[in-house]
């Protein structure tokens, strides 16, 4: 049986989920959005005039496994070409136009930070844009 200590984990602090949110290519409005929240909370959170609550943390946890799944499927693609190519979003706009399942409902600079993580470890792959 799993001890209840061992499912508690340390606060995230300010910077954690700014520097979290920031390398999942989100914006302090779309977190706020998706976690139904006021802007300004995040603002005070990432700024450690508020502590980051627990379901915060948690949901950012599966916002980073989201994305973490998302890269390695682009990995896999890589992988699998004689030339590398990676394929990311210009806009917004362009990627809801295209409509693909890695990028629906979340911001294009969420793909590109995806592709971003790609290429630095696969630094010869070629990147361009997917436009509608």
């Amino acid at each position: 049986m799993t001890e209840p200590r061992a499912l508690e984990r340390d606060p995230m602090t300010g910077a954690a989920l700014r520097c979290t949110r920031e390398r999942l290519g989100l914006t302090t409005r779309w977190l706020a959005d998706h976690l139904d929240v006021a802007e300004r909370s995040v603002h005070r959170w990432e700024s450690g005039e508020w502590p980051v609550p627990d379901g915060v943390r948690l949901a950012v946890e599966l916002l980073t496994a989201r994305h973490d799944v998302l890269v390695e499927a682009l990995l896999a693609d890589v992988d699998a070409l004689p030339d590398p190519l990676l394929v990311t979003y210009r806009t917004d706009a362009d990627a809801d136009a295209i409509g693909t399942p890695d990028v629906a409902g979340y911001p294009a600079a969420w793909h590109r930070a995806a592709v971003g993580r790609v290429l630095a470890v696969r630094p010869g792959a070629t990147v361009v844009y997917r436009v509608p």
